[in-house]
């Protein structure tokens, strides 16, 4: 497990919809910003936010966790 204050994004598109992506950005004061959007008209516009305390990432190699 490795600890890492790196913002990172998730992108995806759906089988219907447009595409979409979360945000995690790590926070001066501790914990996470996750921020998720949606590609409209060729711009990524932003739908929905929240603060979060802990994130991990599972990946083949093993577990990232933000601490």
């Amino acid at each position: 497990m490795k600890d890492r204050r790196d913002a990172f994004a998730v992108r995806w598109t759906p089988s219907r919809g447009p595409a979409r992506k979360v945000v995690f950005e790590p926070r001066a004061v501790g914990g996470y910003d996750r921020e998720e959007y949606e590609r409209r008209n060729g711009e990524w516009r932003c739908v929905g936010r929240e603060i979060v305390a802990h994130v991990s990432l599972e990946t083949a190699d093993g577990v990232t966790v933000g601490e």
